[in-house]
């Protein structure tokens, strides 16, 4: 854990479709509805940590 934070691990090898991401961000809005992507949290294989826009820090 960091800051209290628990960390995420995500294996999505031989996942197939669009939306491989750890974190699939649906419902996005920087200021009505807020997230953020701490970077301890891990994947393999997929796209990416989460979807292109979503703040990672």
């Amino acid at each position: 854990m960091r800051d209290g934070l628990p960390r995420h691990t995500s294996d999505l090898t031989g996942a197939t479709g669009s939306g491989r991401y750890a974190f699939n961000i649906t419902n996005y809005n920087a200021s009505s509805c807020k997230v953020t992507i701490d970077r301890s949290n891990t994947m393999t294989g997929g796209k990416a940590l989460t979807n292109p826009g979503i703040p990672v820090t």
